[in-house]
């Protein structure tokens, strides 16, 4: 099973075989629930197999094709092992599966590429963070994304203060270090020693600090995902003066961490990080009106695929719930719209996606009020049409 990152979603769009059928369904977590999803499969395989055979491909060559994708229903072990929703791309160059946290509607499309529009909706696995939580008594390096969270084994991660600055003697300064950890400066907290107690605190803090940023600096070295500090507040700064990963985050995550699950760890650094994954999409918003008066953006599909087609967009906003069916004519660079679906239809919304993929342009699936008068898409466009000729 693949994740949806750019890489994987990239190399998809870029596979060209004549058919390719691609099939998405929902499915359930729960093991007891895989005959639903069975049945499910084994009917969409045959509209798969009519869809086929209305495109032309004999019977023999249709049952080639599709008897990898027909293998998955007696497998048990297959459907103990789903998530909310699958999609199954095949053809005869080769079978991708996709396991993912998304419903989806049952689909089945034909055609001489894989249709990725839905793939293209989600969150991807390219928005990765790390999350480093730190107390006293416990340290962890977590890689996650929007929906998940997983620990990263570092060798010569420290477990806690105590093995890393090697405590075996206790002091008033160890007293007032392990405090500092637990609860932080707080105005309540007591602690013992006089006012140069709280630099050398201080100053061993640092140190602990440095030990484990260089523990993890191998495992973040070649990383550009933003980093998210969890601990006290107290600490924040300190573990800034000793941080040398270029990426860590502004914003940090406050608390002792030891009473966090992963998950809950995931939920809250999430929130400092948010802003910087979805910024260019909230940009492209933002400037679409100014684009449009510049004759650079348009929410006319035919326009939008005249200009995918020339690698003109930039950006690609598209309403993941609609469908444009129909049939683009490559060499006049014309639409022809299909008021419903036919045999031989194809989604020129996923269409649209896939050209600006091509060019190297980024989409973004949106709510439907954020496009104009509800329109399945809007592309700011690299020049304007004007410049183009």
């Amino acid at each position: 099973m693949k994740t949806t990152s750019r890489s994987n979603l990239d190399s998809l769009a870029r596979q060209s075989d004549w058919p390719s059928v691609s099939i998405y369904l929902p499915t359930h977590r729960s093991g007891s629930e895989g005959h639903a999803g069975k049945v499910r499969l084994k009917k969409l395989l045959n509209e798969a197999n009519d869809r086929l055979a209305a495109r032309g491909v004999r019977p023999a060559d249709a049952r080639d094709i599709l008897a990898p994708v027909g293998a998955y229903i007696d497998d048990q072990a297959f459907w103990k092992k789903q998530s909310d929703g699958l999609a199954i791309f095949v053809s005869p160059n080769g079978l991708h599966t996709f396991r993912l946290m998304s419903h989806f509607e049952d689909l089945v499309v034909v055609n001489s590429r894989f249709h990725i529009a839905p793939l293209a909706a989600l969150p991807h696995a390219d928005e990765r963070f790390f999350i480093l939580a730190v107390s006293k008594n416990r340290v962890r390096l977590l890689e996650a994304d929007r929906s998940r969270a997983t620990a990263v084994d570092v060798p010569d991660l420290p477990a806690s203060a105590e093995e890393s600055l090697h405590y075996d003697q206790p002091s008033t300064t160890r007293q007032f270090h392990t405090a500092l950890l637990g609860r932080g400066m707080s105005k309540g907290a007591a602690y013992h020693g006089d006012g140069s107690f709280a630099e050398e605190a201080k100053s061993e803090l640092l140190e602990y600090f440095r030990i484990i940023d260089r523990a993890i600096h191998p495992t973040l070295r070649d990383q550009s995902a933003p980093l998210v500090f969890v601990g006290v507040d107290y600490l924040d700064p300190i573990f800034r003066a000793a941080n040398t990963y270029a990426y860590l985050a502004d914003r940090h995550v406050p608390g002792n961490p030891d009473r966090w699950s992963e998950e809950q760890l995931r939920e809250k650094a999430w929130l400092c990080v948010q802003d910087h994954f979805d910024a260019p999409c909230e940009k492209a918003i933002a400037e679409y009106g100014q684009r449009v008066a510049e004759d650079r953006a348009s929410d006319d599909l035919q326009a939008v695929l005249m200009a995918a087609a020339e690698g003109r967009v930039e950006t690609l906003l598209f309403d993941a719930t609609q469908h444009r069916w129909g049939k683009w004519d490559g060499e006049r660079l014309q639409a022809h719209f299909h008021h419903e679906r036919r045999d031989e239809s194809d989604d020129l919304l996923d269409l649209a996606i896939w050209q600006t993929l091509m060019h190297n342009g980024s989409v973004y699936a949106v709510r439907p009020e954020q496009l104009p008068a509800r329109a399945p898409c809007a592309a700011l466009f690299r020049y304007s049409f004007a410049a183009a000729k």
